[in-house]
């Protein structure tokens, strides 16, 4: 069953679980799962909004953070965070192979539909300088999307998850409709450690699929003559904000 719709016009994206436990961890908006360092940061180097640093603005004294940045701000709040549901124990056989993964669910789980893996020989790359065998999550939902649009699968950068990596990918959700596994490698930031249930895993941004063709300039553009390098000479701040940025909602 799925909410009702606060607007029908909006498009929807539905996520149907593929696991009973799933339920217990449904899909969220990406804003509520910005990074704690990104939350309890403020936005200037040194300290609040007085007129002291209105002049330091200026001159570069007491310059923006990150926290003002509203391309960034866009990418941590696009979107929906698809996590883990079951606790996924991760282990390294360092007694035949260093690289090979172990890993172990709680009773009473059908392995294939939580966890995988993948030999080195099925993608020959080196992963930060080795040879690593793969591990494949399995998406816990399968997701819905109207005709004509895709989905971008990624592992939030910010979110810093330094104990495995998962391959980006594009998926044509609107057509296929099974469980889409996440492959990745482990790191070397841990040898044994526990993707706990709840935890991110992949972010899910859906787009509507157009076909484009590049046309390649070649009279120069110089940036001090474009509409917003004028608008940066007129105001203080907010000038991508308020003149070029578009709202964007994901509930």
């Amino acid at each position: 069953m799925f909410k009702s719709l606060r607007n029908p016009l909006k498009k929807q994206i539905q996520f149907l679980p593929a696991l009973e436990r799933a339920k217990d961890f449904p899909p969220l908006p990406m804003k509520q799962h910005l990074p704690s360092w990104y939350k309890q940061m403020g936005s200037y180097v040194h300290g609040g909004p007085d007129a002291a640093r209105w002049r330091n603005v200026m001159d570069s004294g007491n310059p923006f953070t990150v926290k003002r940045c509203v391309p960034v701000q866009d990418y941590l709040t696009s979107g929906y965070m698809i996590r883990n549901c079951v606790d996924v124990m991760i282990s390294r056989n360092t007694a035949t192979d260093p690289e090979d993964v172990q890993w172990f669910l709680p009773s009473n789980f059908e392995m294939h539909r939580v966890f995988g893996t993948h030999t080195h020989g099925q993608c020959p790359v080196k992963m930060q300088g080795k040879d690593r065998h793969y591990i494949k999550l399995m998406s816990p939902w399968i997701i819905k999307t109207p005709p004509g649009y895709s989905c971008l699968f990624y592992q939030n950068f910010y979110l810093q998850e330094e104990r495995f990596a998962l391959f980006p990918a594009i998926v044509d959700t609107d057509t296929y409709d099974h469980a889409i596994g996440f492959p990745g490698y482990v790191t070397d930031a841990e040898m044994d450690f526990r993707i706990e249930a709840g935890t991110p895993l992949m972010s899910v941004f859906p787009f509507k699929r157009d076909e484009w063709q590049a046309q390649i300039g070649s009279d120069l553009v110089l940036s001090e003559d474009s509409k917003a390098s004028m608008h940066f000479k007129q105001y203080f701040e907010n000038v991508y904000r308020n003149l070029f940025h578009s709202k964007k909602r994901y509930d």
